[in-house]
């Protein structure tokens, strides 16, 4: 690769985690994606800091399902923007988005000494 080429790489900063490689708590807070993330290393970049441009337009930056405990192959699938995969990702986004409602629903009703099992 010519020195020329480098420098004119698509590669750009990771939206996801802003260049540092790891997703800290305040990228989970811009993204809204607390009680679904914890800190831990980017796998939108896998780490690195840099995405090429063409995964902006197949994942989107705050896609749920993209974390790094995932086995590769399901997070390359994900990055070629696999339609299957991403389903399945959103589906397991809406089971989680159930859970928490639940859970505060739960927690609420306990706090204000409302629950309906007492």
């Amino acid at each position: 690769m010519s020195i020329f080429n480098f420098f004119k790489r698509s590669d750009i900063k990771c939206p996801r985690c802003l260049g540092k490689g790891f997703v800290d708590l305040e990228d989970i807070i811009r993204l809204n994606r607390q009680l679904k993330w914890v800190p831990a290393p980017c796998a939108y970049c896998n780490a690195s800091g840099r995405v090429e441009k063409e995964i902006l337009s197949k994942v989107a930056v705050d896609c749920m399902y993209l974390t790094i405990d995932l086995p590769e192959s399901v997070i390359e699938k994900i990055k070629q923007g696999d339609t299957e995969t991403i389903e399945k990702g959103k589906e397991r986004e809406r089971f989680i988005d159930h859970l928490i409602q639940y859970a505060e629903q739960h927690y609420l009703n306990k706090k204000h000494g409302c629950s309906k099992y007492r």
